[in-house]
C-alpha cells in the first residue's frame, strides 16, 4: 500500500513538473501573429518577384507561382528559449494548392503543366528573439529573382 501510495506521489509530481517546463508556442498574443505576419510578407517580398498576378523564384531555374499566397504556424518555444529571450516562433510555407510551373531559361521552355503546391511547400522557420526577428538561413542570404516583368514567361 505503501509502495502504491509512493508511486502516485511520484506520477504526480513528475507529471506536475513536466506540465510546468513543457513547450509553449506563446502564439495566443495577437502581437505576435501581427508581428509573424509582416515578417512573413517581408520575408516572401525579398524572396520572390512579383509581377502582376505571378511570383517567381530562382534564377537558374525559375519557379513561377500563380496568385501566392503564404501560411503561417505557430511553433513551440521551449522554456529554456523563451528564458533566452525567445518571445514566438513561426513557419511560413508557401500556401498549399498555389499553382506553380517550372521555367528553364537556358531551355526556353516549360518543365511541364500548372501544378498545384503539396502540403510541403517552401518554408522558412523564424523567431524573434529579444525584439528581434531572425530567419533560418538568415534574412540576409534572400535575393530575389533576378526577372524583368516585361520579358519574364507566364
Amino acid at each position: 500500500m505503501k509502495n502504491r501510495l509512493l508511486l502516485r506521489a511520484i506520477v504526480f509530481v513528475l507529471f506536475a513538473a513536466f506540465t510546468a517546463c513543457h513547450s509553449s508556442s506563446y502564439l495566443e498574443n495577437e502581437t505576435a501573429t501581427r508581428d509573424g505576419r509582416l515578417a512573413a510578407d517581408k520575408y516572401w517580398k525579398a524572396a520572390l518577384t512579383q509581377c502582376g498576378e505571378y511570383s517567381y523564384s530562382g534564377d537558374s531555374v525559375i519557379t513561377v507561382y500563380k496568385d501566392f499566397d503564404f501560411t503561417l504556424r505557430g511553433l513551440s518555444v521551449s522554456q529554456t528559449d523563451h528564458d533566452q529571450g525567445v518571445e514566438w516562433r513561426m513557419r511560413t510555407a508557401i500556401k498549399p494548392g498555389t499553382a506553380y510551373r517550372i521555367w528553364d531559361p537556358t531551355r526556353k521552355e516549360w518543365g511541364g503543366d500548372w501544378s498545384n503546391v503539396g502540403i510541403n511547400g517552401p518554408s522558412q522557420v523564424f523567431e524573434n528573439r529579444n525584439g528581434s526577428v531572425s530567419f533560418s538561413g538568415g534574412m540576409e542570404d534572400m535575393k530575389p529573382s533576378k526577372i524583368d516583368c516585361a520579358t519574364a514567361p507566364k
